[in-house]
């Protein structure tokens, strides 16, 4: 994205979390790992919490850090974050509560239109469990 945005002539960028802030990044895990190991699924949880508290609290050494994993010095990485919303604790637990429900049964449909699932789920709630973040 931050070539389109540096260079409008190599294409359009449609949306971003900004515009539609549903689903930026998830952690995904297999439900035999989360119930053996429900404390360090609460841990995950927890840290990815802290860390958002870390970016609004020092968004310095934030931006420092992230921007080392990926290349970039903290203020390109600054720069290029700047177009994300990151969702905090109560963000996730109001999506988690509706909104996700009804983002999946959207996007199943455009799936199976696609071809890309020969059947939708029964259930759509068994696909995830939002207990880690209460």
């Amino acid at each position: 994205l931050s070539t389109v945005r540096e260079n409008p002539a190599a294409g359009k960028i449609l949306a971003t979390t900004l515009d539609y802030p549903m689903v930026m990044d998830t952690v995904g895990c297999d439900p035999t790992w989360l119930k053996a190991n429900a404390k360090a699924a609460q841990a995950l949880a927890n840290s990815y919490f802290q860390a958002l508290d870390m970016i609004k609290a020092d968004p310095t050494k934030s931006n420092e850090i992230m921007g080392a994993a990926v290349k970039q010095t903290g203020e390109q990485f600054a720069k290029s974050s700047s177009f994300l919303r990151w969702q905090d604790k109560a963000a996730n637990q109001k999506f988690f509560a509706g909104e996700l429900q009804s983002f999946m049964k959207d996007a199943t449909a455009i799936l199976l239109e696609a071809g890309i699932i020969r059947k939708a789920p029964e259930d759509l709630n068994v696909t995830f469990d939002a207990s880690f973040i209460k």
